[in-house]
């Protein structure tokens, strides 16, 4: 009986033990300097160890257009970077995102050259190049938080929805791992909604026309936000269809480019056919069923 009690004893100290453990690393866990010190490490990491792919056919090309424009060849960009492609993809962005990152890569491509070291293999240029994303996600977390407290949500609150945001596997995964470019336009719709709720027209419309080029999705976003406010169709219309103005001028300054014409037809096909397979069948009917949300939403806030 002695042994039995013995071994219970043992058995209840080992499980205070480890409760205790838990509970001061549950107390330790919800300062919120550890939590982000935590995200920073983490976030810090994957900053420094993954390079997706595709950012590497967007470097790639981002030099090609660097090359084109000190070369006299602008309007031959695309042609150029089919023939100096040595990743998988030529071109297929449009212009603005390529200009956006030539720019940003210009010190570090020169000083690649001097030094004869390849950008494209250098990690130096490929970490410089990955900044530029991980800048826009933090500027991007940065209007969330302005928009946050533009709401009247308190400071507290509105860095919780930031280290919401940061600590988002979407976040991680697009942003640090995979090093995608949507978080662009992203930054510049949530700078065109705090426009917007600032009842500032002229930051809402520049926004979003800067936004376009980079994504066309920008667009979805716009839309019920101009007939939430705007109840004349003609210049709700309008006012929509200006924010295209940059890709306009774009596609006339290549409406002379058969590869720039078949590059972004692929890349609207591509996107039209994901937006087709989201649909759902209820019987023998067949709707697209975000479609139909967002038809359904837009004519609510316009009504």
């Amino acid at each position: 009986m002695k042994e039995e009690g013995s071994l219970t004893n043992e058995v209840l100290t080992k499980y205070e033990t480890k409760k205790s453990i838990l509970s001061k690393a549950k107390q330790i866990l919800s300062k919120n300097w550890i939590k982000w010190a935590l995200l920073i490490l983490v976030l810090g990491a994957s900053y420094a160890i993954f390079m997706y792919a595709d950012m590497l056919d967007t470097i790639n090309n981002s030099i090609a257009f660097t090359k084109a424009f000190f070369s006299g060849k602008f309007f031959e960009f695309y042609e150029l970077s089919v023939e100096m492609s040595i990743t998988r993809y030529a071109a297929n962005y449009s212009v603005p995102i390529y200009l956006l990152l030539s720019i940003w890569n210009l010190p570090i491509f020169v000083l690649s050259g001097a030094l004869g070291v390849d950008f494209i293999t250098w990690w130096v240029g490929l970490l410089w190049s990955k900044t530029l994303i991980v800048m826009f996600a933090l500027l991007s977390s940065y209007m969330i938080y302005k928009i946050l407290l533009l709401c009247n949500i308190k400071k507290k609150r509105a860095y919780l929805g930031v280290f919401l945001f940061l600590s988002s596997i979407i976040v991680f995964d697009v942003i640090f791992v995979t090093v995608q470019l949507d978080i662009i336009p992203i930054f510049f719709m949530l700078l065109g909604l705090y426009g917007y709720l600032k009842k500032d027209n002229v930051l809402f419309f520049l926004s979003f026309t800067i936004a376009v080029p980079f994504k066309m999705f920008a667009l979805l976003l716009a839309l019920p936000l101009i007939l939430l406010r705007q109840k004349n169709l003609l210049k709700a219309g309008g006012t929509w269809i200006s924010m295209t103005a940059l890709l306009i001028i774009e596609k006339i300054l290549y409406s002379g480019s058969a590869v720039y014409k078949y590059a972004l037809s692929a890349q609207t096909r591509d996107a039209m056919m994901q937006l087709q397979n989201s649909r759902n069948k209820y019987g023998k009917t067949i709707f697209n069923i975000f479609s139909f949300i967002y038809l359904f939403g837009s004519i609510f806030l316009y009504s």
